[in-house]
């Protein structure tokens, strides 16, 4: 349940992060490697 609501909060930190620095790759790229990392701790 707490990962569940930090991906939805971190979902909304990112895309805020997207509009005020305007780094569309750099985001995605983080998200996806944080993603991965939280995959990898549960499974």
């Amino acid at each position: 349940m707490f990962l569940v609501s930090f991906f939805l909060i971190y979902d909304r930190f990112a895309i805020c992060l997207n509009r005020i620095l305007n780094i569309g790759q750099s985001v995605k790229f983080y998200r996806i490697k944080i993603f991965y990392f939280c995959k990898k701790m549960i499974f």
